[in-house]
């Protein structure tokens, strides 16, 4: 069981997955992180921390790689200004055995396009008023 701590009170429901998890939440009360010593002091005893974005988070405990963000393909400029962080589009994804398997998955639906089939992964287009283009 890990120790994770939370930097704020969150919205109802937004830590249950890591608590189905099994894991123990340390939280610190209130709307506002926590003064940098007492985060300091606080992420010594625990094994993950739980905080958003957004918060001025000091530059000693913290740092982020993301992979996925809201709204791609644009990228919120306060992600791109952020200190500390790297952004690494869908590079969980970029494995010798998943990228093979996508390979595959392209030219399958290739052969069976050319052979007038319809691919197994392929998406229906919409016009505006909802009918298939």
């Amino acid at each position: 069981m890990s120790r994770v701590l939370v930097t704020r009170l969150l919205p109802q429901g937004s830590l249950g997955p890591v608590i189905a998890a099994g894991h123990e939440i340390v939280a610190f009360p209130g709307d506002l992180p926590p003064p940098p010593a007492e985060l300091v002091a606080a992420v010594r005893d625990v094994d993950a921390m739980i905080c958003l974005l957004t918060d001025r988070i000091d530059r000693k405990v913290i740092a982020a790689g993301l992979d996925v963000y809201e709204q791609e393909p644009g990228v919120h400029a306060d992600l791109l200004a952020a200190p500390r962080t790297v952004l690494l589009p869908r590079i969980g994804s970029a494995t010798v055995e998943t990228r093979t398997a996508m390979a595959k998955l392209a030219a399958n639906g290739v052969v069976t396009a050319l052979a007038g089939g319809t691919p197994a992964n392929a998406v229906r287009l919409l016009s505006a008023d909802g009918r298939g283009l």
